[in-house]
């Protein structure tokens, strides 16, 4: 697929989760009291988040010559899991959500349902989570995508020499 038609169909499916997106109300959804912030923050600036998370994805696929439903998306350090939803909407194959916050695992699958866009799995943990599931399930992955988390990771060398243990070569 060229360039152009990939900036053209995540425009698209971003146009389509924000359609999704704007029925949400995160006041009354059974979510933590941080993320229903956390949600209405983004909901207010949802075509910035929006345009921001498509800028990501789309640099993730513009040399990508396999096919998007037999691709792994990882989107490390979900939070709320926004650059997880765009990847479903898109129709990715098979999307990992994680974060090291039980919280934010439970509320993302919650945001996520109440949007229609589930990702495939969600875990709880790091980077060692991340390698021991992938392990367990035979699952190479093509993509890890982050955004705001670089700092959150504490031994970067660590998780940099993790990458070949669960990544396509």
């Amino acid at each position: 697929m060229s360039r152009s038609d990939w900036e053209s169909k995540i425009r698209s499916a971003a146009k389509e989760l924000s359609v999704k997106l704007r029925v949400i109300n995160p006041s009354s959804m059974d979510i933590s009291e941080y993320n229903q912030r956390y949600l209405k923050d983004k909901l207010e600036n949802l075509e910035g988040e929006l345009a921001r998370d498509a800028y990501i994805i789309k640099n993730v696929l513009r040399d990508c010559e396999k096919s998007i439903l037999d691709m792994v998306f990882v989107d490390y350090g979900g939070g709320a899991g926004f650059l997880s939803l765009l990847a479903k909407q898109l129709g990715i194959g098979t999307v990992i959500y994680i974060d090291i916050y039980d919280v934010s695992c439970r509320d993302a699958q919650r945001i996520a349902e109440s949007a229609g866009c589930r990702a495939d799995h969600y875990i709880e943990g790091d980077i060692d989570a991340l390698v021991k599931f992938c392990n367990e399930n035979a699952i190479k992955v093509d993509a890890i995508v982050s955004y705001d988390v670089l700092e959150h990771i504490y031994n970067i060398e660590y998780f940099l020499e993790k990458m070949p243990l669960i990544c396509r070569v």
